[in-house]
């Protein structure tokens, strides 16, 4: 990829501009902090270049360009993954709050999503003014990119539907009936990614940075190419295992009178704020995942895969 656009790299910089960025977009007013470059963006480099955009290049750019930028990898813990699901009443606004631009999210062998990892970012249509929840799988040599559009107004189950309104609004009869279909299949590919992501844009998962030794790599890196790789639920994971495994009918002091570690599921908060014989206002706020019975005294060695270069 990179091979076939050299110069790609030095390009993104100028779209890193802000005067590139007022440029690009209607009013001049850039585009949201959130999403670091519009995929719009490396479709106007290849159309420059080559006069049209190959398949899923536009976006294969887009993500490995964003993820240089920070060189974030997050490997998951498999029982974490297990362990997340999903709550349709969240809000889709707690997706806006991804804690890198686009980190490549490594996964365990066999897992239930199918893939050895994604990329995971927001996109903003510069031409509809949109976020898009965009995720770019990699699975023995070859991507697949998944997408579904945001709307913070609205809730995860309606994520569909967002893209569905938007594309009423702004595409005739015939085309919108296409478009339904490509969103719904998108919706549901996309579905089984939401709760890791979800979980991943929180306000407190559990994350540790590894400290990356030459044994660890196949290679060895240079400095400037170094990533970072921070261990996603590898001590909530464990002490579940460890709870699993734990025979409670035999000794049921073993968990001294504690509830068993799990992830307690997202769910809203509400509750009223200002004085009681004034006007009062109704706050309404989404918790993250929580684990809960993770003794943080504890330390716990987590278990490390093999890296490629």
């Amino acid at each position: 990829m990179l091979r076939r656009y050299p110069d790609f790299f030095e390009n993104y910089k100028i779209f890193l501009r802000p005067e590139t960025k007022a440029a690009l977009t209607a009013g001049g007013e850039g585009w949201p902090s959130w999403c670091l470059v519009p995929i719009a963006c490396a479709t106007t480099y290849l159309i420059s270049r080559l006069h049209f955009a190959r398949g899923n290049d536009p976006i294969k750019l887009t993500a490995y360009a964003a993820w240089n930028t920070e060189k974030i990898i997050l490997d998951v813990d498999e029982t974490l993954l297990n362990e997340l699901n999903i709550d349709e009443d969240v809000s889709q606004e707690a997706l806006f709050r991804l804690p890198y631009f686009c980190p490549y999210v490594g996964l365990p062998e066999n897992n239930k999503l199918g893939c050895e990892g994604f990329f995971v970012m927001l996109d903003h249509d510069v031409s509809t003014k949109k976020a898009e929840l965009r995720v770019l799988t990699v699975n023995k040599g070859k991507y697949t990119n998944l997408f579904v559009g945001l709307d913070p107004a609205c809730s995860i189950g309606r994520a569909t539907m967002s893209m569905l309104e938007r594309d009423v609004m702004s595409r005739k009869a015939p085309a919108f009936f296409a478009s339904r279909k490509l969103a719904e299949f998108m919706e549901q590919r996309i579905r089984p990614f939401l709760p890791l992501i979800l979980y991943l844009a929180s306000e407190n998962p559990d994350f540790a940075e590894r400290e990356i030794t030459e044994k660890s790599l196949k290679k060895k890196p240079r400095k400037a190419s170094t990533p970072k790789v921070i261990d996603v639920g590898f001590r909530i994971g464990a002490k579940i295992r460890e709870y699993e495994t734990a025979s409670y009918t035999e000794d049921p002091q073993k968990l001294g009178g504690h509830v068993a570690p799990h992830m307690r599921r997202a769910h809203w908060h509400s509750f009223w704020t200002g004085p009681r014989d004034g006007e009062r206002r109704l706050i309404v706020k989404w918790l993250p995942p929580i684990p809960v019975g993770v003794d943080d005294k504890k330390e716990i060695i987590p278990t490390i895969r093999e890296l490629g270069k």
